[in-house]
């Protein structure tokens, strides 16, 4: 081989030496690259899951949490209840003034009634503002209100006045939906009815008219008197009697109205809040209701009570018309025009939100009133009665009235989950001081299967309580009705001296349909342990069949349930 050759060779050698060891050092750098970014990613992911997770079961624990927040309230109302107090001051004879004068038994009668329409509004108004945070969540999470360059045409009809007129508005939108007229029930309709999936009552979506500020309705699920929705009737700025209308003058002045409201041909129990664009014009409002509750077991409480043997308590509305009376015949008429009972007039003249009492002379008998306004539901509630026949009795009316309170509350404590009704209280009770119980509602139904329970360590803890305060027993299966239940019981209180408990027993199934619409990826799902790793809410099993996740055969999740989990 020649120098020349052999110097060409040397070189081509280094080139290829040199090609060699960049693309080795390359395709090194590259798969090292490759792997951080693949690491990198999963654990983005990982957090982003975890993140997501942490909110969920917060969110989980916090709906929990409200369910039993809401018993405890509820247990120390009871417990401080008027009607429970007059039941226990009767039995015990410390109402003589009471029975020889009468006013403190027919006071006791109309604030009785005054918190059974009251427990029932406040389970309404929950309910209500529940739905208003639940729409106002959907919506957002659909996107913004905007009003877009097409005209939809409307025969808008004044929901008091029946007058019609022809409109032709901007297509509203959310997002990248679109809100067309939609008479049909059985056709859904955006938002609307999502929000009625979810927590029950009604929802409306409203379209600002004009300035003036009259509101239409362009998307809802109040159905009239025909079966249709309720589209294209409209809330006026004015009143047909000129004044302004309080809902749609609330809204424009950029504020929420809750309150009872007209809606389309009935009164509900309602939130009306302003709906803006994304630059801040209002352009409509949102509307979720509750139609007021179905009266019948107050009505029947009412007609079922006596005020001593021949005196009985009746409810009218603010113009005379009466509304409940014992005397069906009697109902509808109005008490100054038709029954012709001047007495009446201060009645009608001076309602405010205390106790009011009249005397007047009736077939030659002393005869009495006393009365309370109950504003929400425009019912002045009455309780009338002879002063000759206010020896007897008080005690039994007070009875009456307390389970009347019972059923209210088991009423108002009520929530619609996945199209179903589930009531709160498996279990409303009262017991004496020797654990006896005395006023027992099973499932909302007066049960006469009284029991003793003077023996159960829950009944001492809570006689030993101080008052106003209330004892939380763990979920256990109730020994009345063999279901899971969670126990709270607070201590009555009369003159310093604890004269029995009240307990409630929140129906724990009722966690299990909370929980059951949220699922996580594909199969994920909430569920509860107690304090010993036993599961008390999970979407297969129960209390009842006793799983208990410390188990060894559970492996690596036993030693996460007992080592962290059940530490907190």
């Amino acid at each position: 081989m020649t120098i020349r050759r052999k110097l060409l060779v040397a070189s081509v050698g280094q080139v290829l030496v040199a090609v060699l060891a960049l693309g080795a050092i390359a395709v090194y750098t590259l798969s090292g690259m490759g792997t951080r970014a693949t690491g990198l990613a999963e654990e983005a992911v990982i957090n982003e899951t975890l993140a997501t997770l942490k909110l969920a079961a917060a969110r989980e624990g916090e709906r929990v949490h409200a369910l039993v927040d809401r018993a405890v309230g509820d247990t120390l109302q009871l417990a401080a209840s008027a009607n429970l107090t007059g039941y226990l001051e009767a039995l015990a004879g410390e109402n003589e003034l009471l029975v020889a004068l009468g006013h403190e038994q027919a006071n006791a009668v109309v604030e009785g009634l005054v918190r059974a329409c009251a427990a029932q509004q406040a389970g309404v108004e929950k309910a209500m503002l529940h739905g208003l945070n639940v729409a106002r969540d959907q919506l957002n999470r659909m996107g913004s209100v905007m009003l877009s360059e097409d005209k939809t045409a409307w025969k808008a009809v004044n929901q008091f006045s029946k007058e019609t007129a022809e409109v032709s508005l901007p297509a509203m939108r959310i997002g990248q939906t679109a809100i067309v007229a939609n008479a049909d029930p059985a056709t859904p309709s955006p938002l609307v009815d999502d929000v009625t999936a979810l927590v029950g009552g009604t929802c409306t979506l409203f379209q600002k008219m004009n300035d003036a500020g009259d509101m239409l309705r362009v998307a809802t699920n109040v159905i009239n008197a025909e079966g249709k929705r309720a589209i294209g009737t409209y809330i006026p700025a004015v009143n047909p009697d000129g004044q302004p209308n309080p809902v749609v003058s609330a809204v424009l002045k950029g504020e929420t109205y809750k309150g009872r409201a007209f809606v389309v041909d009935q009164y509900y129990v309602t939130a009306y809040e302003p709906l803006k664009d994304k630059d801040g014009n209002l352009v409509g409002m949102l509307y979720v209701g509750v139609r007021e509750r179905d009266n019948d077991d107050l009505a029947r409480a009412i007609t079922g009570t006596k005020i001593g043997t021949e005196g009985y308590p009746f409810v009218m509305d603010s113009r005379g018309v009466v509304v409940v009376h014992p005397k069906d015949s009697l109902v509808g008429k109005n008490v100054i025009d038709d029954l012709k009972l001047e007495a009446f007039k201060p009645v009608l003249e001076n309602r405010n939100d205390t106790c009011q009492i009249i005397n007047y002379v009736f077939e030659g008998r002393k005869k009495f009133i006393v009365y309370k306004h109950f504003a929400p539901w425009d019912w002045i509630i009455c309780a009338s009665g002879y002063w000759d026949d206010l020896s007897r009795g008080h005690a039994r009316t007070m009875a009456v009235m307390l389970e009347a309170e019972l059923k209210s509350l088991h009423a108002s404590a009520c929530e619609e989950i996945g199209g179903k009704e589930y009531h709160h209280y498996a279990q409303i009770r009262y017991l004496d001081a020797k654990g006896m119980e005395v006023f027992k509602l099973v499932d909302g139904q007066v049960s006469g299967d009284l029991q003793s329970r003077a023996d159960a360590e829950w009944f001492k803890a809570a006689m030993q309580a101080p008052q106003g305060t209330a004892r939380i027993a763990p979920v256990e299966l109730s020994t009345n009705t063999g279901r899971p239940e969670l126990r709270i019981a607070a201590p009555v209180y009369l003159n310093e001296q604890c004269k029995g408990v009240v307990t409630l027993n929140v129906d724990w199934e009722v966690t299990r349909a909370l929980l059951a619409g949220s699922v996580y990826g594909k199969t994920g799902y909430p569920y509860i342990v107690n304090d010993q790793g036993v599961l008390v809410t999970h979407p297969k099993y129960t209390l009842a069949d006793n799983v208990n996740l410390t188990a060894e055969k559970y492996g690596e999740l036993a030693a996460i349930t007992r080592d962290r989990m059940l530490k907190g």
